[in-house]
């Protein structure tokens, strides 16, 4: 098989969501760790940091789901509670478009096996991650979206006005049908930005898309947004 990519980034909806049993419940542990707070930005670079390096546990992961539906596309929004010691004491996916409970639970296994520990690692805080796993042949961005990109890209721009443009950030993920050259009833599935123009103006942007006429059929754009790359696309059929 050949390699695989995986984006680290930020894909849709709460299918099955995989969890552990969630924060700690006894009252030693949570008197050890009363509502963490969210994670510094140097401690998000840090876990970032320490998940690229061992993201062949993603990975393999990956390689499995693939097994079973070789085009298996997935987002993960997932959310971890470390210790001062890095350990992970909690976890769970608060989102995924993986609709494979296998991999969901592989994901999460691996993210909180990893080792998070660092010298300057003291208190206990809470983060969130998101990633995106494709295959290595994946088409990012084909040409109905090529043809689509601008109006896209205009929604951005607006957005990008409305905030300082290192806070925009996230993943947005529309449903829609292509039926006789045109876009049918494009559905807001997901949207992380916390934005809140920019979901509507991306609905009525793809409410005026062009595409071949044979082209049919149910299909699922993935937006992502971040401030070093801008906007990256993903057509998932």
């Amino acid at each position: 098989m050949r390699p695989l990519l995986l984006t680290l980034c930020c894909l849709l909806s709460p299918l099955g969501l995989a969890q552990d049993s969630g924060p700690p419940q006894t009252a030693g542990e949570l008197a050890r760790y009363p509502n963490a707070p969210s994670a510094t930005a140097a401690q998000k670079v840090w876990i970032d940091t320490v998940i690229k390096q061992n993201y062949d546990r993603v990975n393999a992961c990956h390689k499995e789901a693939l097994k079973r539906d070789p085009r298996q596309v997935a987002f993960y929004n997932v959310m971890l509670q470390l210790g001062g010691d890095g350990i992970v004491r909690w976890g769970e996916i608060k989102a995924t478009t993986s609709g494979d409970p296998l991999l969901d639970e592989c994901v999460l296994n691996a993210l909180k096996t990893m080792d998070y520990s660092r010298a300057d690692t003291h208190d206990p805080f809470v983060v969130a991650h998101t990633m995106v796993l494709t295959p290595m042949d994946y088409p990012h961005e084909p040409a109905l979206m090529k043809k689509n990109r601008a109006s896209v890209e205009a929604c951005y721009a607006e957005a990008q006005a409305r905030v300082a443009p290192t806070d925009l950030r996230g993943v947005l993920s529309v449903r829609f049908v292509t039926r006789e050259g045109k876009v049918v009833a494009p559905e807001l599935l997901l949207d992380t930005s916390g934005e809140a123009g920019l979901g509507p103006c991306v609905l009525a942007a793809m409410d005026g898309w062009r595409v071949e006429r044979g082209l049919s059929g149910r299909y699922q754009v993935v937006m992502r947004l971040t401030p070093e790359k801008g906007l990256t696309l993903y057509l998932q059929p």
